[in-house]
């Protein structure tokens, strides 16, 4: 662009040239706002991973307690049906929570 044509356009010419500045800047290192997207996307799939860890050990206590108190307050003679119903009860939440985890991410 000519100096003429510069000030005849009222200083569009440094935003121009501002803008292409930057568009080589992003080219040759990459956006930092892409950067800190992946970095906040890794701390979040981490607590993620970390929260599952804990959800998974609290499942097993819960399921360990739930059948302790089934030999707790139920008659011997009862037992395993009460397990039983216990185990698919358990059995239809999971079901539940990933049925909707999968829409939601997969749209299934």
């Amino acid at each position: 662009m000519t100096n003429q044509t510069a000030t005849e356009s009222g200083g569009d010419a440094q935003t121009s040239e501002t803008s292409h500045e930057d568009t080589r800047d992003i080219e040759r290192t990459g956006s930092s706002v892409t950067r800190k997207g992946r970095v906040v996307e890794y701390v979040e799939l981490g607590a993620l991973a970390v929260l599952a860890l804990l959800g998974v050990v609290a499942v097993f206590g819960a399921y360990a307690s739930g059948l302790s108190a089934v030999d707790t307050w139920v008659a011997d003679e009862y037992r395993s049906v009460f397990r039983t119903v216990f185990n698919l009860v358990v059995l239809g939440v999971v079901g539940i929570g990933m049925s909707i985890l999968l829409r939601r991410r997969f749209g299934y």
